[in-house]
């Protein structure tokens, strides 16, 4: 894969030379390996002269969840709080991951993700750490009782 200089490069080459060959000699002898092959470079000089850039376009991706469907799943919740985003996914006619990216909140940067960790962090209490201590120590028990057994806890 040919870096956004190393394309422009070739264009360069190509717009100075118009031989492919000799770019892919020049290519080599500057970048050290392989050079792309002869349609990667025309496509590149083809690309830059009908855009006036070697970069890819946008795409599309993933399409995002809408404001709408993010409110409805906001409503719904709202009404009843205590009910299953399986049952949510049933009534409101959408996918289950449709609903996990609406309840998804974007993060602008590091800092605001690593406050979000601490934050988290802060609101763990001895209970919780004892609880699960607990849960380890009962499942290691099981373990030992059955020798490493397969054993289906749950």
């Amino acid at each position: 894969m040919a870096s956004i200089e190393q394309k422009a490069q070739c264009v360069l080459w190509f717009h100075e030379t118009k031989s492919t060959i000799n770019i892919q000699r020049a290519f080599r002898h500057c970048y050290g390996r392989n050079p792309h092959d002869t349609k990667s470079i025309k496509r590149w000089h083809e690309k830059f002269n009908k855009i006036g850039s070697v970069t890819d376009l946008p795409r599309s991706g993933r399409p995002s969840v809408s404001q709408a469907t993010v409110e409805l799943v906001r409503q719904s919740f709202q009404r009843s709080p205590t009910k299953s985003t399986r049952q949510a996914s049933r009534e409101l006619e959408i996918p289950q991951t449709t609903l996990d990216r609406a309840f998804a909140t974007p993060i602008a940067g590091v800092k605001e993700l690593k406050d979000r960790i601490q934050a988290a962090v802060y609101t763990v209490t001895e209970d919780m750490f004892k609880n699960t201590w607990w849960g380890l120590e009962c499942c290691l028990d099981i373990l030992r009782d059955t020798k490493g057994a397969h054993v289906n806890i749950y």
